[in-house]
């Protein structure tokens, strides 16, 4: 789900009475599919100004489920290095928080090198990511932690985003 969701990967699904119809993977978790059939996932064609990564924060044990998981796809204008679109989206984080909007709307028009709108884009994902308390999982601060990190980890990475 965070993998298709960062990229806009909409999900056609056809009906027991055969209508067909076209999700956004936020509308697919809202709908009920008894009686229905995953017919295909669309991946929109993403070119050079395109960068995505994911990851995925997990116990070591064969079993276990994700921490925290996050995808993020960030479209760079290539003279300039201004962010013009943003998805960044997280998993286990809260069940109602995918998209850390507040953070992809303040980083649209903005060049992430640019160490004080670094500085600043870390402050509002810090203010806009608040986990649940999780039995059996990382404290709500490690997964906070975890999240921002991850985030960072996808900006400092060499040669990507210039």
């Amino acid at each position: 789900f965070v993998l298709f969701s960062a990229v806009d990967a909409m999900i056609t699904v056809r009906t027991i009475n055969g209508q067909q119809m076209l999700l956004t993977m936020k509308n697919f978790l809202k709908f009920n599919m008894t009686g229905v059939l995953i017919v295909n996932i669309l991946l929109p064609p993403l070119n050079k100004s395109y960068v995505f990564r994911s990851y995925k924060i997990m116990p070591r044990n064969q079993n276990a489920t994700a921490s925290v998981n996050a995808a993020f796809l960030l479209k760079n204008n290539d003279l300039t290095k201004i962010v013009e679109d943003a998805n960044i989206i997280y998993g286990n984080i809260r069940p109602d928080f995918i998209n850390a909007t507040q953070t992809e709307n303040f980083l649209k028009g903005r060049n992430i090198f640019d160490n004080k709108n670094l500085q600043t884009i870390i402050k509002v994902l810090n203010a806009e990511i608040i986990p649940d308390t999780k039995p059996l999982k990382p404290t709500p601060e490690c997964r906070k932690k975890l999240a921002i990190g991850l985030f960072y980890k996808f900006i400092l990475i060499p040669n990507h985003l210039n």
